[in-house]
């Protein structure tokens, strides 16, 4: 079994603390129940996406050399509400594991985007939402990134 769902966003839905409760309940209740229902029924192995907001904030800011291994995981501060969610989660398979046998993996993805993602509302990825600015503006416009002007240096490709 694959446990790819959350409530999830871009870091204008993640970062802005408006939408916290929703994303921890809605995340915690997602993972609560697939955890007790792999269990029940005897799921053989189960792959669990966790997030790389799990790590400290200051630990992702060093551009050159992000400290984003296991040992710099602990002690726990991870750099959202979302983060601490997907922290908690993690605990809950491993203990799922632990004491119940759970055969389970958990990997960390750094802004993953793709095909289905939200191109539009607060909730798009990076990649995405610059994609699509991008393509929006006439040769040689401004794309505004987190209040930063980018540009004229976007052109469009000549069809």
């Amino acid at each position: 079994m694959y446990q790819f769902a959350a409530d999830i966003g871009g870091a204008g839905y993640i970062f802005t603390g408006a939408n916290d409760a929703h994303v921890m309940h809605n995340s915690a209740m997602i993972n609560l129940h697939m955890a007790d229902l792999s269990v029940q029924r005897k799921v053989k192995k189960v792959f669990y996406s966790s997030s790389a907001c799990i790590y400290p904030a200051n630990n992702q800011e060093e551009t050159d050399n992000p400290k984003c291994a296991e040992e710099t995981a602990y002690p726990a501060a991870p750099d959202s509400e979302y983060g601490w969610e997907k922290l908690f989660s993690e605990r809950l398979f491993l203990a799922s594991h632990r004491n119940c046998g759970l055969n389970v993996r958990i990997a960390r993805f750094h802004n993953i985007f793709g095909p289905e993602g939200a191109r539009r509302g607060g909730k798009e990825k990076a990649p995405a939402v610059l994609m699509r600015k991008a393509a929006e503006q006439p040769d040689g416009g401004e794309i505004e990134i987190w209040g930063s002007l980018i540009g004229p240096r976007w052109t469009q490709v000549p069809e």
